[in-house]
């Protein structure tokens, strides 16, 4: 494996210098076809929500249909790392560990190459866009060529900075947070600086707006449900202008998706509430909505199982992680599980300026996928 593995951080290194944003991987796709063809699946098919590639390698055995998902974009984040093959674009880098899981999926392609006929049934390699956005997986669940596979699992693998180098992370039910954003748009009436009063400013509804999101009733919150203000905006740098237009973005998580709606039912009163107070109108948009990650668990044993084949030191989270991945979207449909592995105990974390995937994990990341497989093909054959 490791003639395999140096290859590998050669690619992974490409697509690190390389990345491409939510909905823009155009390049990143090329490149990825390119290097499946080197491997012969049986059918390629591409275009998926745009960008979005699948990767068959068919035993011609009657089995199962496992599918095993990797993600293609990356970040609107300035890389602050100094390596040969950081980032070259300005704002925009793969901070998420996205060029490693594409590079762990193009491994078990070349395994599967020489294994399959070996094998029962059928591993399809999918390589998804616009995870960051929530608008990947939705899109690709709701695709004809997707549905037409009828897959009997899907399995995805996450680099996990704050864990052991090569630990296996797994958790039976929810494994990552439901999360959505929220955009608050209120409308007053502009007018001149010196004269405030004949224009309406939505300066006290954002205020007030506000102060309700940061102290939003400790009862209301059960343990992992979070509301982060990320962002404000009022009126134009015109020092003679009071304003007449605010916006306020935040961002809600909670582990269970009936509570997440429930907050944001209670948001809505409050801003309704605020905007009839100061005579604002006000618009509310909800955007980038990810269900929590509910692993099978059924599936979670066969990654158990499979890491322990292989003599991989497995951590059984005892609470679900805080952040939400659009994998989510498959697991209401198709029985699997969402599973990570260990980038280090001080690597930097995940969305970090100075963040990088570690080369020195890639080969676990293989290792483990084949093995589900083997798993269950195994008891398919019982």
């Amino acid at each position: 494996m490791s003639n395999l593995t140096f290859d590998l951080k050669k690619i992974r290194h490409t697509l690190h210098k390389n990345p491409e944003l939510s909905g823009k991987e155009e390049k990143t796709s090329k490149f990825i076809f390119d290097y499946l063809l080197r491997f012969q699946p049986d059918v390629i098919f591409t275009k998926l929500c745009n960008y979005g590639l699948l990767a068959v390698f068919d035993s011609k055995k009657s089995g199962p249909t496992i599918i095993f998902r990797a993600e293609l974009d990356a970040l609107p984040i300035n890389e602050e790392n100094n390596y040969s093959y950081s980032s070259q674009f300005p704002n925009v880098s793969h901070s998420c560990g996205h060029d490693g899981h594409m590079s762990i999926l193009l491994g078990l392609a070349s395994i599967l190459s020489k294994e399959k006929l070996k094998l029962k049934g059928k591993v399809i390699l999918l390589f998804q866009p616009a995870e960051e956005t929530a608008n990947g997986a939705k899109c690709i669940v709701k695709n004809a060529v997707f549905s037409s596979l009828k897959p009997d699992y899907i399995f995805s693998i996450h680099n996990l900075p704050g864990f052991k180098k090569g630990q296996i992370v797994i958790k039976k039910g929810i494994f990552a947070s439901a999360s959505i954003g929220l955009i608050i748009n209120l409308t007053g009436k502009t007018s001149h600086a010196g004269q405030p009063e004949k224009g309406n400013s939505p300066v006290n509804g954002l205020i007030e707006i506000l102060r309700f999101l940061v102290d939003f009733p400790k009862s209301d919150l059960n343990d992992g449900d979070v509301i982060t203000v990320i962002h404000i905006e009022m009126g134009e740098v015109a020092f003679g202008t009071s304003p007449g237009k605010a916006a306020i973005m935040a961002t809600l998580r909670s582990y269970d998706d009936k509570k997440l709606e429930s907050i944001k039912q209670k948001i809505t009163k409050e801003i309704s509430k605020s905007a009839e107070k100061f005579k604002l109108e006000f618009n509310i948009v909800w955007v980038e909505e990810f269900p929590s990650t509910l692993n099978d668990n059924e599936c979670v044993d066969i990654v158990r199982l499979a890491a322990d084949k292989l003599n991989r030191e497995i951590k059984e989270l005892n609470r679900s992680l805080s952040w939400s991945e659009d994998f989510s979207y498959y697991l209401k449909e198709i029985p699997g599980a969402l599973f990570g592995i260990g980038s280090g105990i001080n690597h930097p974390s995940l969305h970090n300026e100075n963040y990088d995937f570690p080369d020195e994990i890639i080969e676990t990341g293989i290792d483990v996928l084949f093995q589900i497989v083997t798993e269950i093909v195994s008891v398919e054959m019982e």
